[in-house]
């Protein structure tokens, strides 16, 4: 492995690929390269190394959720058939009502789970109960909900006792969870129960089931992520109770220090591990420069 730098740059190369991390503000990832399959991936320079620390006063985790789906179709969320029938509202027959008839309201292990049917139902809807202590009362609450990519949502609505609290849209394919804040100034601040219990409604729209790599290989939409219950998405779902929960330290190349320029170990990707030929790449068709499109 060989590293290079110059103003605002420092390069990663090895003989199987190369990475480039930009140095002028910060550590960003900007591009890989992997030689064997002669493919470019950009990284869109964000943060290489970023640490944040927790600096809430105390956390709740939201769980128990229970969900149901809603309109099939890509209707305005104001006029989809769950928001019309007041899945939203505090007064709507609870949740501990429906358990009986699991066809309607179903238990969650969590929201990722509701992306394991595809994209086929656009509007899904999700409830749930949560306790807000006393010691709550007069800090500004966070509310984080979402993922970052697959087993999200591109559209998110969330509801605190009836009330809309905050909406999300996403493009893309990486992004941060979302999060919601109430100040204690806040008109909806007066509707929140400390040392009760608060109901928690999501309304979530087009169901994030299919990678980048995914999309390439599938241009038709075939297939979704599989098996969503073993490998699990990352969603974030959980309340901050005190102001900025979470603060980041990022960080700078002080220096950078090149290996001895010896002969590099052999690449375990090649014929018989030795120097030889790469091995063909199974991602082409026969190891040629082969492409997918929609009509292949």
């Amino acid at each position: 492995m060989k590293e290079t730098s110059r103003k605002g740059l420092l390069a990663v190369n090895t003989d199987a690929f190369s990475f480039e991390i930009g140095t002028s503000d910060g550590l960003a990832a900007l591009r890989w390269r992997n030689k064997l399959a002669e493919r470019n991936l950009d990284l869109g320079g964000g943060a290489e190394l970023n640490v944040e620390v927790d600096s809430a006063k105390d956390r709740v985790w939201i769980q128990g959720w229970h969900t149901q789906a809603g309109d099939t179709e890509a209707v305005a969320a104001d006029v989809e058939r769950g928001f019309i029938q007041g899945y939203h509202r505090p007064d709507y027959p609870d949740i501990l009502e429906h358990l009986s008839d699991e066809s309607r309201w179903k238990p969650a292990p969590g929201l990722y789970s509701l992306t394991a049917s595809g994209e086929d139902i656009h509007w899904q809807w999700a409830r749930t109960r949560v306790f807000l202590p006393e010691s709550f009362r007069g800090e500004q609450l966070t509310f984080t909900l979402g993922g970052f990519g697959v087993g999200d949502f591109r559209h998110t609505r969330v509801f605190l006792n009836g009330e809309l609290l905050g909406e999300r849209d996403v493009e893309g394919r990486w992004f941060e969870p979302g999060t919601y804040v109430l100040r204690p100034e806040h008109s909806l601040y007066e509707k929140v129960r400390f040392g009760q219990v608060n109901i928690l409604a999501l309304q979530l729209g087009g169901a994030i089931c299919r990678n980048l790599r995914l999309c390439e290989v599938d241009p038709a939409g075939t297939y979704h992520w599989p098996y969503p219950h073993v490998l699990q998405p990352a969603y974030f779902q959980h309340i901050e109770a005190g102001d900025s929960p979470l603060q980041s330290l990022t960080f700078n190349a002080a220096s950078v220090t090149a290996p001895n320029d010896t002969e590099p170990p052999p690449s375990p990707l090649r014929n018989g591990g030795g120097s030889g030929t790469p091995l063909p790449n199974p991602l082409r068709n026969g190891g040629g420069r082969g492409r997918c499109s929609a009509g292949e």
